[in-house]
């Protein structure tokens, strides 16, 4: 009985795994990853990891799309302010002057929408699950026919659809 025993645990790890790797999100990256390799029967799946992908998640990419924007606003509010000063200092014509100054404060107006949809999205606390984030390792031929170690990252949405992710 004894003897028996490490056959069983080995069996039932074995089939646990199997299982594992054979989920839906696991199996549409893959296929997504084949597709997409030069050499797709050379795939082999090294490891995998999945890890919900919520609301907030999306949220805080969103925040941070809207930081970098909001920078580059920055530079164009600046120069605005500089224009509308030289326009004061310089003694511009009136509606030269109302130009530069309706223009700076657009900018103004952008910029502060900007930090402030930047601020809500990176407060988000939204949990609502919108799919699964996986993390691939695998091996698969090269253009040059070596075989190469390299990695992965998938979103699979709740729909199943995969797309690939970038970290």
């Amino acid at each position: 009985m004894k003897a028996l025993f490490p056959l069983v645990l080995a069996a039932a790890l074995a089939s646990c795994s199997t299982a594992a790797e054979q989920s839906p999100d696991r199996a549409a990256a893959a296929d997504y990853l084949k597709q997409h390799l030069g050499d797709p029967k050379s795939y082999e799946p090294v490891s995998w990891q999945a890890e919900p992908f919520r609301q907030r998640h999306a949220d805080a990419e969103q925040a941070v799309a809207a930081l970098r924007a909001y920078e580059s606003d920055r530079k164009f509010q600046v120069s605005a302010y500089e224009k509308y000063k030289t326009a004061l200092e310089q003694n511009f014509a009136p509606a030269d002057v109302a130009h530069f100054k309706k223009y700076y404060q657009d900018c103004t107006r952008r910029s502060d929408s900007l930090r402030t949809i930047a601020t809500k999205l990176r407060d988000s606390t939204d949990s609502t699950r919108l799919g699964t984030l996986l993390h691939h390792v695998y091996r698969a031929k090269n253009k040059t026919g070596g075989l190469e170690l390299d990695t992965a990252a998938f979103f699979v949405s709740q729909a199943g659809a995969v797309k690939p992710y970038s970290l």
